[in-house]
């Protein structure tokens, strides 16, 4: 659809890098965040997303396969899921309106990778 959108040329790969790039930028921001609700230390978290963001352990993932896969889009929801679990749990009380969101988020991620979306909802 983005090369139907954008045409044959080079816009519609410069798009879809760029949407797998934020795809995995988001991801690492999310894990961060995770790790942060799972109360590691800062220093330790920003270690952690330097090297991350410095070594490109998961380049033709992140430039190539991501464009048009939904690995990165699955990591980021699931992400968020564990993240929005974990913060849940802390709390003394639980509205209807945070387990429908917790359950909307869960769907989501169970639609587009089934593996994250079980995992998520266990």
């Amino acid at each position: 659809m983005v090369r139907r959108l954008a045409g044959p040329g080079r816009t519609a790969a410069v798009a879809l890098t760029a949407w797998g790039l934020a795809q995995v930028g988001a991801g690492y921001l999310l894990l961060t965040r995770l790790f942060r609700e799972l109360g590691m230390s800062p220093v330790a978290r920003r270690l952690g997303l330097f090297v991350l963001c410095l070594v490109p352990v998961f380049a033709p993932e992140e430039t190539i396969s991501f464009r048009y896969w939904e690995g990165a889009l699955a990591v980021c929801l699931g992400t968020a899921a564990l993240t929005l679990l974990l913060h849940l749990r802390r709390r003394d009380t639980i509205r209807s309106r945070d387990l429908v969101v917790a359950a909307a988020l869960i769907s989501c991620s169970f639609f587009v990778g089934p593996a994250v979306g079980v995992a998520s909802g266990a």
